[in-house]
């Protein structure tokens, strides 16, 4: 019979796990010596039955290779179950073994030679004498992991192979202690034994210190998944063998983005993944998952996302079970196609990229922490080269070696929100001559980048490259201490094509090309505090969306990268957002046209604003002040920073100070 719904652990009877009569089974008959005797097939509805033995001692072998699934599919002839239960007559009753779970050696291929009793998986002995005996059953599954062979019976790739080909019908795997599969997920139930194996199995001889390593060799190859519901879930082999490879890595429970969202714990797994050259997993099917799992590579990819719908959630990508560098890794997750959500792994130490986009149709990328990948320049920790509806949110994307998100070439419309992107550039960034060290380098239109926090990266905080673009919204970010290689802006609109080329200076009717249509950011002329309000005016294009930041100088957090960049004027990165104002909104109370020019050149004949706004928490005079200046959706590079000043408040004029020396 067929258990199709085995939850794990002790083996189950026919009646107690409701098993599926399984037809066409061949069964054989041994006497004691283990001669072969007389073969039958299971009739429809499981039986079988020798007849015309004189009584004595004999076995009998179920052949577990002509073991075929109720499922339904594809009536694959290479799927493999495990034996979950038998049972044998002992001197006056039957006698169930629960505790052969994969069978005699759950380590053993599946027994396929006829008339052979030896190594045999499934055979349970039976003293024959007067009427008979009735009742010998065997149970088995086809969704149990037993070893960590690379193929065969009781194998990851073998429950691969099973749940390409059979489909899940009635199936609806029964929870156990903390795991609960909905019906029809074609989920695997690794029971890998330990040395500690709750059934008194042998433990599988690669496991050690805690945890089992299934290592694909140069020969073998994992199958392409391409089933409906697959998952590989490694909380399976937790809940039966228990927590083997306790303790976290990365950065779990930490904060990320300005919103402060706290990450989740990247837990040990018990289960690593990782073949010596080439990808490893590679997904293809509807709804798959791949969980609480080890997966690297030696060249190529842990995991490739061909196609159809994938989560790959909580697991540990790039680094083995106890969170070390595992050797030569190209990427942690390749995506050429289909629809990803990469939530809540470690994705760490991969030698060209951790996650590489080449194509899909929508990619979430979130709660992960994303560090150390790439050993040399132009390698990434996110590098996006072509795909569509791209979510990069509530990560911490840190100590890339060139860039935290490369989006050098893709086509735009990337949301990236509430990250926290810092120390790019690890390894120098030269990268074919440019420099790439920046937090984020976006081409293409209409992409948004808010709630971030970019701080500490080598380069620029945000670099806007790949021509004329527009429709690219940065808001509401906390830039800080960016430029830690060289002088760097928190956001360099780069007209030409480079890795950041400084301030692009504002020009008269801001009729230039470039990124964001290289906008015009605002010039504050003067900014006051009183006891109760910031009072801000300057110049900006008209209708456009102002923020106001107080800079990185404030918090004590600016660097070489705060330097003039040539300039006369000092272009702060705007770290503490304080309020959005609209020019030409009801709110401004000046209006009128004029022209400026300053020190550095910056010019432009365009609307006047003023605005009175309640004094935020903490500002005071003698802070610093920026500003960006939003239009479609386009944003501007940082402001000229500018000193608040103290206003009178009985005159309402302004107070100049003059110090006296004796």
């Amino acid at each position: 019979f067929e258990d199709v719904n085995y939850p794990g652990g002790p083996g189950r009877d026919r009646l107690t796990s409701g098993g599926l009569a399984v037809s066409g089974a061949v069964v054989e008959l041994f006497d004691s010596a283990g001669n072969f005797v007389q073969r039958k097939t299971t009739d429809i509805n499981g039986y079988y039955s020798f007849g015309g033995m004189a009584d004595g001692d004999y076995r009998i072998k179920a052949v577990n290779s002509t073991v075929r699934s109720n499922r339904g599919g594809l009536n694959c002839s290479s799927c493999y179950p495990v034996q979950t239960f038998r049972n044998y007559r002992g001197p006056s009753s039957l006698i169930a073994v629960t505790n052969e779970v994969g069978g005699a050696n759950p380590s053993a291929q599946q027994d396929v030679a006829l008339g052979v009793i030896n190594n045999a998986q499934s055979v349970s002995t039976v003293s024959v004498s007067g009427d008979g005996v009735v009742g010998i059953d065997f149970g088995f599954n086809f969704n149990t992991i037993v070893n960590t062979n690379e193929f065969g019976q009781g194998s990851l790739e073998q429950f691969i192979i099973n749940s390409n080909n059979l489909n899940e019908t009635g199936l609806d795997i029964e929870a156990n202690a903390i795991f609960d599969p909905a019906a029809g997920e074609d989920t695997s139930i690794f029971m890998i034994p330990s040395t500690s194996d709750a059934l008194g199995r042998a433990a599988d001889a690669n496991f050690a210190n805690g945890y089992f390593d299934i290592n694909i060799t140069n020969a073998y190859q994992l199958s392409i998944i391409t089933g409906t519901n697959t998952i590989i879930d490694g909380r399976t082999q937790t809940a039966y063998s228990g927590d083997t490879n306790s303790g976290t890595v990365g950065a779990g429970g930490s904060t990320v983005g300005i919103s402060a969202i706290t990450l989740p714990t990247y837990d040990r797994p018990e289960i690593q993944i990782h073949r010596n050259n080439g990808d490893v997993l590679r997904l293809q099917g509807s709804n798959t998952r791949v969980r609480n799992i080890s997966v690297y590579a030696d060249n190529n990819a842990g995991i490739q996302v061909l196609g159809g719908s994938s989560t790959i959630s909580n697991n540990l990508l790039g680094v083995n079970v106890l969170g070390a560098n595992a050797g030569n890794i190209d990427f942690g997750v390749e995506i050429t196609g289909g629809t990803t959500t990469i939530d809540g792994n470690y994705i760490v130490t991969n030698t060209d990229v951790g996650i590489l986009i080449d194509g899909g149709t929508s990619t979430t990328i979130q709660n992960n922490h994303i560090s150390g990948n790439g050993d040399a320049a132009c390698e990434d920790n996110i590098t996006i080269d072509n795909g569509s509806g791209i979510v990069i949110q509530q990560n911490l994307i840190e100590n890339a070696a060139s860039l935290g998100i490369d989006g050098d070439g893709s086509p735009g419309n990337i949301t990236i929100s509430e990250n926290t992107i810092t120390t790019s550039g690890q390894d120098g960034g030269n990268c074919n001559g440019n420099i790439e060290n920046a937090g984020i380098l976006l081409d293409g239109n209409n992409s948004s980048i808010t709630n971030n926090i970019i701080a500490s990266n080598g380069g620029p905080g945000i670099v806007l490259a790949g021509g004329n673009t527009y429709g690219n919204l940065i808001s509401q970010n906390s830039f800080y201490a960016n430029g830690t290689a060289g002088a760097a802006l928190g956001i360099d609109l780069d007209g030409s094509d480079d890795i950041g080329d400084g301030v692009t200076i504002n020009d008269t009717g801001d009729g230039d090309n470039g990124p964001n249509n290289l906008l015009n950011f605002p010039i504050i002329e003067a900014a006051y505090a009183t006891g109760t309000d910031l009072i801000v005016e300057g110049w900006a294009r008209p209708g456009a969306i102002i923020e106001l930041f107080l800079t990185d100088i404030n918090e004590g957090n600016a660097t070489a990268g705060d330097n003039q960049l040539g300039m006369t004027t000092d272009y702060g990165e705007g770290q503490t957002y304080l309020a959005t104002v609209v020019e030409g909104s009801g709110s401004d109370t000046q209006s009128g046209t004029s022209s400026y020019t300053d020190l550095d050149g910056n010019t432009d004949n365009t609307n006047r604003f003023k605005f009175t706004i309640p004094l935020p928490p903490g500002v005071v005079k003698g802070n610093f002040i920026t500003a960006t200046a939003t239009i479609s959706n386009s944003t501007s590079e940082f402001s000229p920073q500018s000193i608040i000043k103290g206003y009178s408040v009985i005159t309402n004029r302004r107070i100049t100070y003059r110090v006296k020396k004796n």
